[in-house]
């Protein structure tokens, strides 16, 4: 599910198994969270957003969340969420959001 709208959401959706929820304000993340039974978040970001609107209202949510570790450098202190290396290739990215979810 895609909370919020892609740049052509009707080729996302042809490709099978995509739900796109269209464009949605921050503050609607927790209500479209339990209207899709999601238990898991994936914040994809295109570079370093510290302190977003819509980071704050994912987090909110109280659902784990991946996200890319921008910082690469800061220690984190162990929780449920995922922090992906942004240099990552597509196919690891997805790899390693798959087994987080799946414990």
């Amino acid at each position: 599910v895609v909370l919020g709208s892609t740049a052509d959401d009707l080729a996302l959706m042809r490709s099978g198994g995509t739900m796109i929820s269209g464009a949605c304000e921050p503050h609607e993340l927790p209500l479209l969270c339990d209207i899709y039974k999601l238990t898991h978040l994936f914040a994809v970001t295109s570079g370093a957003h510290f302190g977003s609107i819509v980071e704050a209202a994912a987090i909110a949510t109280g659902r784990p969340m991946a996200r890319f570790d921008w910082s690469q450098s800061v220690e984190r202190l162990p929780s449920p969420d995922l922090w992906i290396a942004p240099k990552l290739d597509d196919t690891t990215v997805s790899r390693a959001v798959a087994e987080w979810m799946s414990k």
